[in-house]
């Protein structure tokens, strides 16, 4: 299975991703003086495919897939702040889809719609890739690509779901996850909490499925999710159930 993880940055060093397949690409410039960003980048990366080094190491969800981490770099807001641009996501996408990602796994959210950004999502869609988003926390406001109907928009069960104009929302416990971190250390590890940690926990349960049922598309696989819920009679598509699936 073949996913393609966008992300603000990416540090490959640590010994539990030796043995993964990962690829790097930059979209942006991977922004290195930046830790917090590739810190980030490192965890999504731990939670999908990590595979303990020794027996202090972490087990991510699918380390066998084969994956490609895109880097988007970061830009300034003119406010002290950083964030990702629609055109640096677009062109990720769009190089997802040339790679043939089977599943492209988004752990940001921008405050504006994009038309374009739109298009290459509906575009990745119909090239039958599977998109995940977080969507941003719990709150409000309509962030994006979360916000778009092709489109799993994922969340926390601490945070709970940001509903608000989203087609496909599904909530994760994905709080105080320990993963990689990038860090001055060899071998550090972290606990991470957020909706960014539920998209690559998503990925490798939607890789899970491909591996055992390929000939599944990406339309089919929104279906199956539906079933791996447990309906909380909410305003939500449901709580992922992992184990509702097996006998």
């Amino acid at each position: 299975v073949r996913v393609a993880v966008i992300d603000t940055g990416f540090d490959l060093t640590h010994p539990d991703l030796s043995r993964a397949d990962i690829t790097l690409k930059e979209i942006g410039q991977n922004p290195v003086e930046l830790p917090r960003a590739l810190d980030h980048g490192a965890a999504i990366l731990g939670i999908l495919c990590a595979y303990p080094h020794d027996e202090t190491g972490v087990l991510g969800l699918t380390p066998s897939a084969t994956v490609l981490a895109v880097s988007l770099g970061l830009e300034s807001t003119g406010s002290g702040e950083a964030s990702v641009a629609a055109g640096a996501v677009k062109e990720a996408i769009e190089a997802a889809v040339a790679w043939k990602a089977d599943i492209i796994s988004m752990s940001f959210r921008l405050h504006t719609d994009d038309p374009e950004l739109k298009a290459a999502v509906d575009r990745a869609f119909g090239a039958g890739c599977v998109l995940i988003a977080a969507d941003g926390g719990g709150g409000g406001g309509v962030y994006y690509p979360a916000a778009y109907e092709n489109v799993i928009s994922v969340g926390t069960l601490l945070d709970g779901a940001n509903v608000l104009g989203c087609y496909n929302c599904v909530l994760l416990p994905a709080d105080y996850v320990v993963s990689i971190s990038a860090s001055a250390m060899p071998e550090a590890y972290g606990s991470f909490t957020g909706s960014s940690m539920a998209a690559p926990m998503m990925a490798g349960m939607v890789a899970i499925e491909l591996q055992n049922f390929p000939e599944r598309t990406n339309e089919q696989i929104l279906e199956v999710c539906k079933t791996l819920y447990d309906k909380p009679g909410t305003t939500l598509d449901g709580f992922i159930n992992l184990c509702s699936q097996y006998p």
